[in-house]
């Protein structure tokens, strides 16, 4: 058999990547922050923690990433970690950019904040949350999207939000026809689900 750390991990055991501070540099390069010479101070307030935040001082080809950590209680600790950066030229015109992982040096579109280090998913060892959820947490999630994105925050079960301004009527009974087929089967999942609880406490 294979020795310490052989082997693959289970899914369950890895931890979201939605509960570590990531860096798209997506959405830097929209925000016009992946600029030779821009230099300030880069927040998460789409996390609702105006609080955090870390220095950002980017350069030609690699950016300098500079905070804080503290461990187990533990002093503070001064990070400065420089991550490469990379400009690809697209087809059609244009450039694409992309980290390179500190840790394995692969392209990249996201850094993951994780062990005190920025690295890629796969060398902090994270998961997707949805990797994580059973076929009714799919369903449920499927559904949401669909209200969200017709401007509802409606859930499961109440009344389906009406056709937004602009979109074509054969967009929006499909949205609907798909929505209202995984709502039923979520009830169904739970029926089921509730059916075996009740034999369970037969026995």
């Amino acid at each position: 058999m294979g020795g310490l750390g052989s082997g693959r991990r289970s899914i369950c055991s890895l931890t979201p990547v939605e509960r570590c501070w990531s860096l798209d540099i997506s959405v830097m390069k929209r925000r016009g922050v992946l600029k030779a010479g821009w230099s300030g101070i880069w927040r998460w307030p789409e996390r609702g923690v105006p609080d955090i935040k870390i220095g950002l001082v980017v350069l030609e080809n690699h950016v300098v990433l500079v905070y804080a950590i503290t461990r187990g209680g533990g002093p503070r600790i001064d990070v400065t970690e420089y991550v490469d950066v990379v400009h690809l030229v697209c087809a059609y015109g244009g450039t694409r950019s992309y980290f390179r992982c500190p840790g394995c040096d692969k392209r990249i579109l996201k850094l993951h904040l994780r062990w005190g280090r920025f690295r890629c998913r796969r060398c902090n060892e994270l998961t997707y949350g949805c990797q994580r959820e059973n076929r009714m947490q799919r369903l449920r999630r499927k559904g949401w999207k669909v209200r969200e994105r017709l401007g509802s925050n409606s859930l499961t079960g109440e009344p389906f939000p009406p056709k937004p301004r602009g979109m074509h009527w054969k967009t929006y009974q499909r949205l609907h026809g798909a929505t209202l087929a995984s709502e039923e089967e979520v009830v169904r999942c739970m029926w089921v689900s509730l059916q075996k609880l009740r034999g369970k406490s037969l026995l």
